[in-house]
Parts: structure tokens; sequence; C-alpha cells
């Protein structure tokens, strides 16, 4: 019987808590800005366990939230809460990334380049899983799920300003339905 509840108290601690991130570069992360456009309940969340789904968040949206707060994009984390962040990728640039998986959800995954103003994908992703996190190798995981290098493409100055650009992780864990999401904000100096 107590083995039994201890077994339950164990599955819910790993469907609860965290999953993964990204930790280096330094990703965004909540602050003041977070909880003035999601409100008190998403900013929890998401402040609390950076390697929480998103799906956490959404189920904490509230009257407080408004129509700025896009959780599916970039966790809803804002560039304001995150100048300090920002990096300086000129085309050509390797950028080495580590990703911390806490728990693994099988799934696909890749690292883009984003537009932060549409929201949308800029060309094809710089890496790519169609399989990413599979439980089945916890034991031995792949080296490149947790570290590994993308080359930052000549973006034709879509990146010179900021705020323009970001690079977004994103893995979709397609059995439990759970998205993980990390940002990193850059400009790209135009060539003189």
């Amino acid at each position: 019987m107590f083995a039994s509840f201890i077994l339950t108290c164990l599955v819910f601690a790993t469907s609860a808590f965290a999953h993964g991130v990204v930790t280096s570069p330094a990703p965004r992360r909540a602050g003041t800005q977070l909880t003035n456009v999601c409100g008190t309940g998403p900013a929890q969340v998401l402040s609390n366990d950076v390697t929480a789904p998103i799906e956490n968040a959404v189920k904490q949206v509230s009257a407080a939230t408004t129509a700025d707060c896009s959780l599916f994009f970039c966790r809803g984390l804002q560039l304001a809460d995150n100048l300090d962040l920002v990096q300086t990728f000129p085309a050509g640039t390797v950028v080495p990334m580590t990703i911390n998986i806490r728990v693994r959800h099988i799934g696909p995954a890749n690292v883009s380049i984003v537009n932060t103003k549409t929201q949308s994908l800029m060309g094809p992703a710089l890496f790519s899983w169609p399989v990413f996190a599979d439980p089945a190798a916890a034991a031995d995981p792949p080296k490149n799920e947790t570290s590994f290098s993308v080359t930052i493409p000549d973006l034709g100055g879509q990146c010179a300003q900021l705020g323009a650009c970001s690079i977004q992780w994103w893995w979709f864990g397609s059995q439990v339905k759970q998205t993980y999401e990390s940002c990193i904000d850059f400009v790209q100096p135009l060539d003189e």
C-alpha cells in the first residue's frame, strides 16, 4: 500500500515538474513586464519553474491576461525584461547551445530563427530532431540533444534592429502534449 502511494507521488511529480530549457546562451527570463502582460498566474508558473511546459501557464490565464500575452511564442516572456541578455551575432557566427532536460518526453524539436514581430519562422530550422528526448534513451541520450552548435545565417538586415529576431528552441512532447520553448534575443549588424 505504502509502495503504491510512493509510486503515485513519483509519477505525479515527474508529470507536474520541470522538463527542459536552454541554459546557454542565456534565454529570456520572467520579469515585471511578463506579469503586466500575462497576469500574475502565468507569470508565477513561468517564474517558479523555467522548465515547465507552457500548458501549465495557459491553465492560469485570467481576465488580467492581455492580448499581448503570447504564451506559445517565447513562453510569453518579454524582451523588455531581458534587454541585458541581447546578443550580437554577425552572419556565420557559430553559437554553442546547452539544453537542460530534466524529464524526457519523446517528440520533435528544433532550433530556428524567429521574427519576433510576426511570431513566424525565418527560413529553415538551424537544427532539428524528428525524435527528441526519447525516454528509452535516458541511460545514454544522444549528446546533440543537450550540447550542439548552430550557425547564424546572413539574415539580410532583417535582424539589425533590437527586438526583431530571436533564436528559438522548441520541443513538443507529443505523447504528453506539452510544449517547451526558450528564446535568445539577438541583433545581426549590417555589413559595412
